[in-house]
């Protein structure tokens, strides 16, 4: 019996629902006041260089990770980094990718496991929503409903392909240096 459980423990699935678990706490429990606090173009700024730094740290430090396996402890540091995008203006799977670069994963290993957890945050976050509709909330109609939902999935499916591709040739340094440059346009008009 202990051995099926050590083994149920070191899946896939395990270390996915693992480091979903953090997202979706702090989102029931923080996300609105933290999504309401921090929508000013101010900190949107800011968030934006702060992630270029990260983007450009990670890269430097992983350089040469071999890794390609997520254990049960990264996938929980990194679904704990995933809490950090719950903040506007800071990309889910580029704080995902980054954290599992700087934990020594390759990048292909790291953007693998962040799309993969992106699938669950956004499957988690439509179900939310679905449930959250108020009393007598006029529903869309369901063939608009597949319809949107089947050209997501396939521009998704080619967006990840490309991504990954790239992430293979090139680190995120080239983001970083977008977002730096963002933020602090922004910053000298405010």
């Amino acid at each position: 019996m202990l051995k099926i459980a050590h083994l149920e423990t070191n899946s896939l699935a395990f270390r996915l629902a693992a480091a979903t678990i953090p997202a979706i706490l702090a989102g029931l429990f923080f996300g609105e006041a933290i999504s309401n606090s921090l929508r000013s173009l101010h900190a949107i700024a800011i968030c934006f260089i702060l992630s270029g730094f990260i983007y450009f740290y990670a890269s430097w430090k992983g350089i040469n990770n071999t890794h390609e396996t997520v254990s049960l402890k990264k996938s929980i540091i990194i679904g704990l980094a995933q809490v950090v995008a719950l903040i506007p203006a800071v990309s889910r799977s580029g704080m995902t990718i980054t954290t599992g670069v700087y934990l020594g994963l390759t990048r292909k290993a790291a953007a693998r496991f962040s799309f993969l957890l992106g699938g669950i945050a956004i499957l988690a976050a439509n179900v939310y929503s679905l449930f959250s509709l108020g009393n007598g909330a006029p529903l869309p109609q369901l063939d608009f409903i597949l319809i949107g939902a089947l050209t997501a999935f396939f521009a998704s499916l080619l967006a990840i392909s490309l991504l990954m591709k790239l992430l293979e040739k090139y680190t995120l340094r080239p983001f970083g240096v977008y977002l730096i440059l963002a933020g602090s346009f922004i910053l000298s008009f405010l």
